[in-house]
């Protein structure tokens, strides 16, 4: 039974991977200047780079024996990664189309006093994707023994 339940469990891991993708790959706005199909991508995130995604880096590991997972741990990552990828799924689509709505406004007259609002709602809704993508952080590391962690992520070993 709890071979049944770990190969499940990976199955689901993997698919909201794939699912994720969409969230993490998003390639909704397009830069002025480019051709059609050419996009770039856009991340939900207030911070574009620095913080590990830890799930990504979980799941590129799974089943990798130095890193060790037991059922439990596998169990309460699949919950974490849950939780970031419901959170991205629904902040990223409105992120993204009010990225669009300040470049065109931009491009077509639009001055900066015009676009408050729809700026500090972009900011709010950028400001809860990161919340969510560093309590992931938090959650997984918590999981994780020292030597799991160090295995993720080099040296954050005594940051536990």
């Amino acid at each position: 039974m709890k071979k049944i339940l770990t190969v499940a469990a990976t199955t689901a891991w993997m698919i909201s991977g794939a699912l994720a993708g969409s969230v993490q790959g998003n390639t909704a706005v397009t830069p002025r200047g480019a051709q059609n199909g050419q996009h770039q991508k856009s991340s939900p995130f207030l911070i574009k780079q620095g913080l590990p995604h830890m799930t990504k880096l979980i799941k590129q590991n799974w089943d990798d024996p130095d890193l060790a997972l037991t059922s439990e741990q596998k169990e309460k990552l699949l919950a974490v990664r849950k939780d970031v990828v419901t959170s991205l799924k629904r902040l990223t689509p409105q992120i993204v189309s009010l990225k669009q709505e300040i470049i065109h406004a931009s491009q077509t007259g639009s001055d900066g006093s015009s676009l408050k609002d729809t700026i500090d709602k972009l900011a709010s809704l950028e400001a809860e994707a990161t919340q969510a993508h560093l309590n992931c952080i938090a959650r997984s590391k918590a999981i994780l023994s020292p030597r799991q962690l160090e295995r993720i992520l080099p040296g954050e070993q005594g940051k536990h």
